[in-house]
């Protein structure tokens, strides 16, 4: 899998420009920018999320904490929460538990979430 080394190499410029440019930086020229898109193409990379929310010291993923998924009800909310979030750019990580009397279970699953989101939803 190439990474944003290999891009900058087949590109002739610097990691920092490759950067540049998949963050829409306007200062790049188009010359450069052309070079770049043609070298992301051909290598076909894909930028790491992993890497991009170390950078951004933020991952663009809500937790979800469902009570009953296995019910139409929640299981319909989820759904309906995730294509939202999905269309505006945002990964869900989906935390699931049948029982809301077992508060040990809920609590347990919305820290599953808030290790790699913004926090759960409820």
């Amino acid at each position: 899998m190439p990474n944003i080394f290999d891009v900058a190499k087949a590109a002739g410029v610097s990691h920092q420009t490759v950067s540049r440019v998949l963050n829409g930086d306007p200062t790049v020229r188009a010359a450069v920018r052309g070079r770049v898109d043609e070298a992301i193409v051909a290598l076909d990379y894909r930028p790491s999320a992993a890497a991009r929310a170390l950078a951004r010291r933020s991952t663009r993923t809500i937790g979800l904490v469902v009570v009953g998924m296995q019910y139409f009800g929640p299981g319909s909310i989820a759904n309906g929460f995730n294509a939202a979030a999905r269309a505006s750019g945002w990964d869900v990580a989906i935390a699931a538990t049948d029982d809301a009397a077992a508060e040990d279970d809920v609590r347990q699953a919305g820290s599953r979430c808030s290790r790699r989101t913004r926090g759960p939803s409820w």
